[in-house]
């Protein structure tokens, strides 16, 4: 699926959630929620013999900005999956940020999507999907590259 938005305008979203300053690097991605009510709940009914709670999914954008790492997270994604078109709706922004020192950092490609799993000061596993326009999954390689380099 091609992307509906401009590099341009994906720029003018993050913007609204982060410092001014040059971005060296922005992709979406979706990621499980983990930690969340609905999860402690899944996990309790799991035990007694009930179905398990569905998994939730969050979209967002992660940024980086100078010498840190931002996740903002935008909302709920069905299915983990969302489009560029999806991620205005989306909100109010939780924001989270890291210096890119505190991170280690793992990029697994794939012709579809690039998953990209944050340990350290952020705890989280990405995927930086086409479904977000087809340069999104490279997008996943230069923060990763950023965080090694750092």
């Amino acid at each position: 699926m091609q992307c509906a938005f401009s590099a341009d305008e994906l720029r003018g979203l993050a913007k609204l959630h982060l410092p001014d300053g040059p971005l060296k690097a922005l992709g979406v991605a979706t990621w499980e929620a983990e930690g969340t009510l609905g999860a402690k709940l899944g996990t309790l009914l799991v035990r007694k013999g009930a179905p398990a709670a569905p998994k939730e999914y969050r979209a967002g954008l992660l940024a980086i900005l100078a010498d840190k790492l931002f996740v903002v997270d935008l909302g709920g994604a069905p299915n983990g999956e969302t489009t560029l078109a999806n991620l205005k709706k989306m909100g109010p922004a939780k924001v989270k940020s890291c210096r890119l020192r505190a991170l280690r950092v793992e990029c697994t490609e794939s012709a579809a999507e690039c998953i990209l799993v944050l340990r350290g000061d952020i705890e989280l596993k990405a995927r930086f999907s086409t479904s977000c326009g087809d340069d999104n999954p490279a997008k996943a390689v230069e923060i990763a590259t950023a965080i090694r380099c750092a």
